[in-house]
């Protein structure tokens, strides 16, 4: 409440005294991004005095000034930002970490821009990369993508890697004001459309004027872990439904394979729902998947850093499994067994090629859900 008393006093003094804010002159229709421009340029003059005591940003008080100047006049509104500037905006009101800010910029802002200008689609899933570090927590599920699917009307225009991450920013309610049916992800993101989407994000995140996130971020993080615990049984009922209806003996169809990862990357791993069809239906040769390439499967998608089997994990799994020889990624499979999520047959056999089974799949799963993360 208290908030929203001072946003309308924020209004109401510049509705006052236009002329020292530019955007409530008399006569003239406002911007459709009035009331956003005026709130956020308040607040980043509210931070002023913070943000030049900050070492990890690496601009003058002349320079803010500027900054200030360019993207809220109301004569550039509805023009591209500029990528210097964008990066600027973010660099002040979302705290990065110290040591990598100018990776991270470079990775999810610079890394994504043409020329000096950001498509809306790649501004807003970069933003999303770097609020993921500290402000949310990326999870969409399947519900949340058919959601996504039936508001926003050209979502097929949006490229399978940004696809994601632009559901997530939906759903977390931190697009920009100018979204209804369209998000029209392959134009130039603008000075208007960059404002409305970080004041969404300080209301959001409840970001105060240090840059700081209050206590309700506490009760936000409680109730994602309640839906992460939720998630997790939710995997465990799917494979015990199609145990239960079709037999656990029975080898998983790759659609139902494809909605037990869809499930699990949206628990583990949400970045990385734009690869699942490459390590599910792309890996199945009919409507089956084998053994091996479930673990491929799992071993692609779910850490959050993929990486090669050392030489020891390899050599531990090549003296247990006796057709070792036989495996398509040995590396993947030697990964699984060393973190326990497989032990082969009696006879010490992978069998890598036969098609993995409901009850197979069910024990592999209840195994990973309960580590915490694999390494």
């Amino acid at each position: 409440m208290k908030k929203i008393y001072c946003f309308l006093i924020i209004i109401i003094i510049t509705a006052i005294a236009s002329t020292s804010i530019g955007f409530a002159d008399s006569g003239e229709e406002n911007h459709w991004a009035n009331d956003e421009c005026i709130y956020l340029k308040e607040f980043i003059t509210e931070m002023k005095p913070n943000i030049l005591d900050q070492k990890d940003i690496a601009f003058p008080a002349e320079d803010l000034d500027i900054l200030l100047k360019e993207i809220f006049n109301k004569e550039k509104l509805d023009t591209p930002i500029t990528v210097d500037n964008w990066a600027k905006l973010i660099q002040i009101i979302l705290k990065l970490p110290e040591n990598d800010t100018d990776k991270l910029l470079e990775m999810y802002v610079f890394g994504l821009s043409n020329d000096n200008e950001i498509r809306r689609e790649d501004a807003v899933g970069g933003l999303v990369k770097l609020l993921s570090i500290d402000y949310l927590d990326a999870q969409v599920d399947y519900n949340d993508f058919q959601k996504f699917k039936a508001a926003i009307k050209d979502t097929k225009d949006i490229s399978e890697k940004q696809n994601g991450l632009i559901c997530i920013a939906y759903k977390k309610g931190i697009l920009d004001t100018t979204v209804d049916t369209e998000f029209r992800p392959k134009e130039l993101l603008t000075n208007a459309e960059a404002i409305s989407t970080l004041y969404h994000v300080v209301e959001r995140y409840n970001i105060d004027a240090a840059g700081d996130k209050q206590p309700d971020w506490a009760l936000e993080k409680i109730n994602e872990f309640e839906i992460s615990r939720s998630r997790e049984l939710q995997i465990i009922k799917i494979l015990r439904g199609f145990g239960e209806d079709l037999g656990f003996d029975q080898p998983v169809h790759i659609k139902s394979w494809y909605l037990i990862m869809e499930e699990l990357i949206s628990l583990k791993n949400p970045l990385a729902r734009e690869y699942i069809k490459n390590y599910t239906f792309d890996l199945s040769d009919d409507d089956y998947i084998a053994r091996e390439n479930a673990l491929i499967s799992i071993m692609k998608l779910v850490p959050a850093d993929p990486r090669d089997a050392t030489a020891k994990e390899l050599s531990d799994a090549e003296g247990h499994f006796k057709d070792f020889k036989d495996i398509k990624d040995t590396s993947k499979v030697s990964q699984a067994y060393t973190q326990g999520l497989v032990n082969g047959y009696p006879d010490h056999t992978f069998r890598p090629k036969e098609k993995i089974t409901y009850g197979e799949a069910a024990i592999i799963m209840i195994r990973l859900l309960n580590k915490e993360a694999l390494e």
